[in-house]
């Protein structure tokens, strides 16, 4: 007869105990040659053995809070004394309690673990109720020791053994002390990113004690609620946003419950489940009920830290944190730059006391102090705080490389994008550049975790290289990001669709700016789809971002001369920011503005002039109510209004107060940019180029030229240091210098500057001919003008021949958008050939002309009145030139109603045009009558 098999899993397990002590022996070693080097030094601090757990395999963010929760929460399960229940008596008896206290007292992972190890590979020990207590600690120790591996192989043990215990006896004490172990089980899963078996170990556990609080919840209901909570952070992980609120909700009710039976108790285990349901609440864009949840948990926090200061200082400041983004959320700025504040004063005080305990979260929390303070609009101050975020993530990354690069990659992109604020784009490029070349390292490491934070981070990378005027290559990263996020939306759709929809949103940004009109459409037309989808699922979470896809679509639909459709969009979009209006007034008053901004440009384009004043002038009423409370923060999107309102101010014909709107517009950007030079001197001098329109349409051309000349000296030298990012800003201003120059007479400096502006142009054409057609068209138009008045009109015929054929190449990809700008162009070329004698052609230019602005005016007739009177006043000359009187009579006639029709409405804007044109149909009047008639034209310029 053989040898008897042993099923012992103990007894099997002894040569995998052997190994873990080896490990546990070297880890000692090494740690107290650490301890032997300068300790004020970064790698002597690392080792203190109060410091948090990190694995030292690269983590993500995400998953670093999340296995911070756990640690919460496991400390919490098997926690003595406090406010809750002793629930480690689920292993043991009160005499071992006592021992294991004796022993825990020395505060020693190192040693206690080496102790533990001596007992249990002796001969005497055994798989018995002890051993079960002594590998339950022995897990604690090694994770402390940041020996994960070994702890998830005594993990396993442990759990294999309370298996065997339940199949052996199957009691209720057996099955409790099994799924507690499986919970411990589950998180030495995850700290090596054993994402499957964490889920699976913590899904069996919950399922256990969900049974067994259903038979005793007086017993087992504590447990079950921590269980709960961390069965949310695998539920967060795997996307299942909806069943991590549940469990978190479930959670809240339990020690809410249990709080009523023993009020002095289960504090502190509320306060901390009520902070994970107000995360999941606030995701699911519930931010009332996030915000009410996350202010309970503070308050619970304050009484118990007036109690016991030491004892909950750190849980407080967590609190806080989380109240801050909050109440941010909410829209209450002020209250949440104060919660954060008080935060980081805390955390600077357990900073200082223990600071390799506290740097990292120290560092986080100065993180959130930056991003509250630029909201503030105090910039400086948000500037210094993530530079001492980013200062301490690199010491902590110095020290342990692959626990914290991930923390410093996103301090890097929040320092980036507060640098461009500021206006020092260079800076925030190489800080970019680092983030990103981190990202890309642990990717390499770990695909699987990075991919979505790779490409998140290339999507701020994107919009860095954009502001740099780096569009080429801006356009790359985005689509790298896109291409990412695909991937990974394939493999889990639930989990990554609203991380598409946003990286399509910037994706559409980056092909409208290059040109890519079509593909732009599309692109944001799928976002928009997307963000519907969700949106129908989760209405509160998601109406937000749907809202701004409708903004953008709006926009992108009005550039493809979809007018209706474009209305049609933002009036949604609108409807959606008045119902989030209502509700948090505070947080959605500035995306309301902005929406009633672009609703006010839709609205002018359908010709509904009226309404578009309206809607602009209640956008500028809310921001002027926002600059009051918080004039820093706001005054920048005031000045912006502003100037949209000077131009449908001056679109009404009040010229006067259209003035007065764009000069207090410049008066706030003089006042940002004397702050701030480097990060308002683009917009001042693009409210200056505004400010020199209006001025001019007012007729004072001496000062609109003084101030077109001051926005060009200014754009010169944006461009100067940064060519790629001014160039098409400089050719606009140089477009509209030229356009005063000549007003002013001085023909020969508005030819310099037209030609200049044109060579820019040409050079941007050629790199995206989608993107700058339109604008060197233009520019060609006027320069035809130009070479005309100055005698030269073969040159100018030439220059006009080029715009239109630039308009046609336009007009043939995308007609409705571009039809009004090609009937322009063939005005201004009919013109250009009567001059040279060439009256046929001239002619069928002008007939092309009057057809397209028909098509237009039918369609919208308000918009399009005033240009169609213009052509048939052209074409009735241009008729009266080949000798066709009878129409050229019917044409002016036509003209001519059209014009009293506009003189109705507006009589100080079309009397002129009156007057010529009944000056005209008299000559053609007399031509009927005369074959001597003298014939008279004025040219008309586009």
């Amino acid at each position: 007869m053989g040898d008897p098999i042993n099923n012992d899993p103990f007894t099997a397990a002894q040569p995998g105990l052997k190994r873990v002590d080896a490990a546990v022996r070297t880890e000692i070693k090494r740690q107290n040659t650490l301890d032997g080097a300068d300790p004020d030094s970064d790698a002597a601090q690392q080792t203190e053995a109060t410091s948090p757990v990190r694995p030292v395999y690269p983590m993500t963010p995400e998953e670093s809070t999340q296995l911070k929760q756990m640690q919460d929460q496991m400390r919490q399960l098997f926690s003595r004394g406090g406010d809750g229940a002793d629930l480690t008596g689920i292993f043991d008896d009160d005499e071992e309690k006592t021992a294991r206290d004796s022993d825990e007292s020395k505060d020693d992972p190192g040693q206690t673990a080496v102790e533990l190890l001596e007992v249990l590979c002796s001969a005497a020990a055994s798989s018995g109720k002890e051993t079960v207590s002594q590998l339950k600690r022995l897990c604690t120790a090694l994770r402390d020791l940041g020996l994960f591996e070994e702890a998830v192989e005594v993990s396993t043990l442990l759990t294999a053994l309370c298996r065997r215990k339940v199949s052996d006896s199957g009691y209720p004490r057996d099955r409790a002390n099994l799924a507690s172990v499986l919970l411990d089980l589950s998180f030495s899963f995850f700290c090596v990113g054993r994402w499957d078996e964490a889920d699976a170990s913590s899904s069996e556990a919950l399922a256990i004690l969900q049974d067994m609080a259903r038979r005793e919840p007086k017993k087992y209901n504590s447990i079950l609620a921590t269980a709960l909570r961390i069965q949310s952070v695998h539920h967060e992980r795997a996307g299942r946003q909806e069943e991590a609120l549940q469990c978190t909700q479930r959670s809240v009710e339990i020690y809410q419950s249990l709080r009523l039976q023993h009020p002095n108790s289960y504090k502190a285990h509320l306060s901390l489940a009520l902070i994970n349901h107000s995360e999941y609440l606030s995701e699911a864009g519930q931010h009332g009920e996030a915000l009410a949840a996350s202010e309970e948990s503070v308050k619970i926090l304050r009484s118990l830290h007036q109690a016991r200061p030491a004892a909950h200082e750190a849980d407080l400041a967590s609190a806080l944190y989380h109240y801050s983004k909050r109440l941010s959320k909410a829209g209450q700025h002020s209250e949440a730059l104060a919660a954060i504040e008080e935060c980081v004063k805390i955390r600077r005080t357990l900073h200082q006391a223990r600071p390799a305990a506290y740097e990292a979260d120290l560092a986080s929390a100065l993180n959130n102090y930056a991003a509250r303070l630029s909201e503030a609009g105090k910039h400086p101050e948000a500037l210094a705080a993530i530079k001492e975020s980013v200062k301490m993530y690199r010491d902590l990354h110095q020290a342990r490389p692959a626990a914290y690069a991930a923390d410093l990659a996103v301090a890097l992109t929040a320092y980036s994008a507060l640098l461009s604020k500021a206006g020092r784009h260079a800076e925030a490029f190489v800080a970019i550049e680092e983030s990103v070349k981190m990202y890309r390292t642990l990717h390499q490491a770990r695909p699987a975790a990075y991919e979505a934070d790779l490409a998140m981070a290339l999507n701020n990378h994107s919009t860095v290289l954009r502001d740099a005027g780096k569009h080429p290559e801006a356009l790359v990263a985005i689509e790298e990001s896109v291409k990412m996020r695909r991937a990974l939306h394939q493999a889990r759709p639930a989990a990554h669709e609203v991380d598409l929809a946003g990286a399509l949103l910037n994706h559409f940004n980056q092909l409208s700016e290059a040109g890519e009109h079509l593909a732009a459409l599309a692109t944001i037309e799928e976002c928009v789809t997307m963000f519907r989808a969700l949106h129908q699922a989760r209405p509160a979470a998601y109406e937000a971002d749907l809202a701004m896809a409708l903004n953008n679509y709006s926009n992108q639909l009005s550039g493809a001369g979809k007018v209706v459709e474009a209305l049609a969009a933002i009036e949604e979009s609108v409807k959606m920011r008045r119902a989030l209006h209502r509700a948090l007034p505070a947080a959605h008053e500035a995306n309301l503005a902005m929406a009633l901004n672009n609703y006010s440009a839709r609205l002018s384009d359908a010709g509904r002039r009226e309404e578009a004043l309206v809607a602009i002038e209640e956008s500028v009423q809310m921001r002027r109510a926002l600059h009051q409370a918080r004039p820093a923060a706001h005054k920048a999107d005031l000045a912006q209004a502003l100037n949209n309102y000077s131009l449908q101010l001056s679109g009404a014909g009040k010229r006067a107060e259209a003035l007065a709107a764009i000069e207090e517009s410049v008066k706030m950007r003089r006042a940002l940019h004397q702050a701030r030079p480097a990060a308002h001197e683009a917009d001042l001098a693009i409210a200056l180029n505004n400010y020199s329109l209006q001025l001019s349409e007012a007729g004072k051309h001496p000062e609109a030229l003084a101030v077109i000349g001051e926005c060009v000296q200014m754009v010169k030298a944006l461009y100067q240091a940064r060519p790629a990012a001014y160039e098409a800003i400089l050719a606009t201003v140089l477009y509209n210098y030229s356009n005063e120059l000549s007003k002013a007479g001085e023909r020969p400096e508005a030819l310099t500057a037209i030609e200049e502006c044109i060579k820019m142009r040409r050079a941007l054409h050629q790199t995206w001919p989608a993107a700058h057609g339109a604008n060197l068209a233009s520019s060609l138009n006027n320069c035809s003008n130009l070479l005309s008045e100055a005698g030269r009109h073969d040159e100018a015929l030439v220059a006009i021949e080029e715009s239109v054929k630039v308009r046609r190449a336009l007009h043939q990809a995308r007609p409705a958008a571009h039809e009004a700008d090609l009937a322009g162009a063939l005005l201004n070329y009919s013109l250009q050939l009567s001059k040279v004698g060439k009256h046929p052609e001239a002619l069928m230019a002008i007939e092309e002309c009057v057809k397209m602005r028909r098509t237009l005016h039918q369609a919208r007739p308000a918009a399009y009145e005033a240009e169609l009177a213009v052509a048939l006043s052209n074409y009735s000359k241009g008729l009266c030139r080949v000798k066709r009187p009878k129409e050229a009579l019917q044409a002016i006639e036509d003209s001519l109603a059209f014009y009293q029709r506009l003189n109705d409405s507006r009589p100080e804007a079309f009397a002129q045009q009156i007057r010529q044109a009944e000056s005209t149909r008299n000559d053609i009047l007399e031509q009927c009558a005369s074959s001597q008639a003298k014939w008279w034209f004025w040219p008309w310029k586009v």
